[in-house]
C-alpha cells in the first residue's frame, strides 16, 4: 500500500570518497517519495552536483545544523 511508504531524504557523508564511474563521491542523497517531489529539491541537488565549492562546504560541515543552513541557503 503506497500510503504506508514514508517520505524522506537521507544524506550520507562519507569520511573518505568512493569512486563512482571514475569520479570521487563523498555525499550520497537517498530520496524516498510516493508522490511528485517538490521541484525545489531537485534544483538544490543539481546546484550541489554542479558546484564543487558547495559540495565541499557540505562535506566540511561539522553538524546537522550547519549542513541544514547550507542547504537552506541554496
Amino acid at each position: 500500500d503506497m500510503a504506508d511508504i514514508p517520505e524522506f531524504i537521507s544524506v550520507v557523508k562519507l569520511e573518505k570518497p568512493v569512486i563512482w564511474h571514475v569520479k570521487p563521491v563523498q555525499l550520497i542523497f537517498l530520496i524516498c517519495n510516493k508522490s511528485d517531489i517538490n521541484p525545489m529539491i531537485y534544483t538544490k541537488l543539481s546546484q550541489i552536483i554542479r558546484s564543487p565549492e558547495l559540495s565541499q562546504k557540505l562535506i566540511q560541515s561539522d553538524s546537522f545544523s550547519d549542513f541544514r543552513k547550507i542547504i537552506e541557503s541554496i
